[in-house]
């Protein structure tokens, strides 16, 4: 169990390494406090601003959509605790963690490398899904991050090239 959870909380890292270059020019203050608020929402918003967007400019955005999540998380639970035995059990509510994980994958899918880091990952993922719980995600998650890797630098060559 413990080797489960160490391996499905291992995305954080990759989120990280990530992110790296949208914090390595911000002051030490963010460097330390600006992580706590890493989870795959604020991955998904930060990864998807233009890299222009950098300095104060981003440390705004972070902040914001951190608090953002924050508010929404504890009110989404305030919410679920007070109507989820309210609601009958035939509702499929299982189906909403996947759909909100599809919601934010889509947007990164008008890029080629978001294209091909989703293919590679869903491949990987479903090819290792006989390992051990959170295997197949985290070499899914490798994966996909190496293939949109590669074609982010084969753009680049290219850009630079013509």
């Amino acid at each position: 169990m413990l080797a489960g959870v160490l391996v499905i909380n291992l995305r954080l890292l990759l989120y990280a390494a990530a992110l790296q270059p949208r914090f390595t020019d911000q002051p030490t203050w963010f460097r330390w406090l600006g992580p706590a608020l890493l989870i795959d929402q604020t991955f998904a918003l930060a990864s998807a601003l233009p890299a222009e967007v950098t300095g104060a400019r981003f440390r705004r955005y972070w902040w914001t959509a951190g608090a953002t999540m924050f508010v929404g998380w504890l009110g989404s639970h305030l919410v679920g605790v007070v109507a989820g035995p309210l609601l009958p059990a035939w509702l499929p509510l299982d189906i909403t963690a996947p759909a909100v994980l599809v919601g934010l994958l889509v947007p990164h899918l008008k890029r080629r490398s978001g294209a091909v880091a989703a293919v590679g990952s869903g491949v990987v993922a479903a090819a290792a899904s006989t390992l051990p719980t959170g295997v197949g995600t985290l070499l899914g998650a490798l994966a996909g991050l190496l293939a949109a890797s590669v074609v982010g630098a084969l753009v680049r060559r290219r850009r630079v090239a013509a």
